[in-house]
């Protein structure tokens, strides 16, 4: 069974440095009071009492700054939260239809949302006046340029990336879209193209 740290664990390794930073601070400013300079044997050259007060303010810095707290929490930022299998559906799909909306006349409807997600998931009660465009003709080839785009508009968002990764491999609708948009360029249809319905 794991004991809990005691509470002055913090300062039982870094007093040692403490101590040390504190007494060369006292030293090299007892120095530049007395006016003198202190012989440093491993740089075999006179040095100012100045240099031993930095020297010790490191040797205090190093011993009392939060590093490892610095640390976990830089890499936490760095890592992407876990997600499910669902979330990253959720995410590819709204960045789809994102890109549909931004870069067509159409967005995405939610037979088209329940298609890519392979089940019905979608039901936005929208009144529907007319079949999706998307639906016609090579679907999955379709989605898959939409992606491409979906990937530059997202290029700064590390978790859409981490979010096809989680389902490239699949036998699905969705994996064989990310693997298409793979094999695309978003240059293959230019930003901005405007389709019709036929």
């Amino acid at each position: 069974m794991n004991q809990p740290a005691p509470k002055n664990s913090f300062w039982k390794n870094r007093l040692p440095f403490v101590f040390a930073g504190f007494v060369l601070i006292v030293y090299g400013y007892g120095q530049i009071l007395r006016g003198k300079l202190i012989y440093t044997t491993w740089y075999g050259q006179d040095a100012s009492g100045y240099f031993v007060i930095i020297l010790g303010a490191a040797f205090v810095l190093m011993a009392v700054f939060p590093w490892r707290l610095i640390f976990s929490l830089r890499n936490s930022n760095q890592k992407s939260p876990s997600m499910t299998l669902n979330e990253a559906r959720h995410l590819i799909i709204k960045g789809i239809n994102y890109a549909a909306y931004h870069e067509t006349d159409f967005s995405l409807q939610d037979s088209d949302k329940n298609r890519l997600y392979g089940s019905e998931r979608y039901n936005s009660a929208k009144p529907v006046h007319e079949p999706s465009p998307w639906a016609e003709g090579d679907f999955e080839q379709k989605m898959s340029m939409l992606l491409a785009w979906a990937n530059v508009l997202n290029r700064l968002d590390p978790t859409f990336a981490d979010a096809q990764k989680l389902l490239e491999d699949e036998d699905s609708v969705i994996g064989r879209v990310i693997r298409g948009a793979k094999n695309r360029k978003p240059s293959d249809v230019a930003l901005g193209t405007k389709f019709g319905k036929t």
